[in-house]
């Protein structure tokens, strides 16, 4: 037992010894936006959109392999419930999200590193005033803007390649109510982002 706790103490020691550095990261890419759409009347549609997103994070790096520190995302994407005999007119919902996020690379020494991340923080969700219609009717029905802040979470997995990374996040951004209704909000970003790392 006393050999089992000495490997793991000198394993530590050895992990947290390396040289620290701020890991900052700028990334940009395409996003599939998803969730459903619940009516007044209590009845649940598919609602579906796309957009692009952008942000950037600083990690504390404790070791080579892990690390610590904050994000900030920005999504705009187009989100319509799928609704028939109903028209959405196009409006762009905005998400923002701020989060602590923790990263973890298998195989920090090689020229490509898998990596998983978990970010959890607070999502703002705004959509500006829209409009609706019957299908092939002129009448149309204002919806007014909405906001919400929401707790979320967002799994990531991806690799490096030198300076460079390209991931898969998916994020659960909550719920907003729309004028009676509710709308849930999930993203699914594919990423390229450049990194540097900054030593102390």
């Amino acid at each position: 037992m006393k050999k089992i706790f000495l490997i793991a103490f000198i394993a530590t020691t050895v992990g947290f010894s390396q040289e620290k550095s701020l890991r900052v990261e700028m990334f940009l890419g395409g996003a599939g936006v998803s969730g459903d759409f619940k009516a007044e009347t209590g009845k649940t549609y598919d609602s579906d959109g796309f957009g692009f997103g952008y942000g950037i994070s600083v990690q504390y790096m404790m070791t080579i392999s892990f690390g610590v520190g904050l994000e900030l995302t920005k999504t705009g994407a187009v989100v319509l419930p799928v609704i028939t005999g109903l028209t959405f007119d196009l409006s762009t919902v905005s998400i923002t999200g701020i989060l602590a996020k923790a990263s973890y690379y298998f195989t920090p020494d090689k020229s490509i590193q898998p990596y998983l991340s978990l970010g959890l923080g607070l999502y703002s969700i705004k959509q500006p005033e829209s409009k609706v219609s019957p299908t092939g009717n002129i009448s149309i029905t204002l919806i007014p803007e909405a906001s919400a802040s929401n707790f979320g979470f967002s799994p990531e997995l991806g690799f490096k390649m030198g300076k460079f990374n390209l991931a898969m996040s998916y994020s659960m951004a909550g719920d907003m109510d729309i004028d009676g209704s509710t709308q849930q909000y999930n993203i699914m970003m594919y990423k390229v982002g450049y990194f540097f790392d900054i030593e102390l």
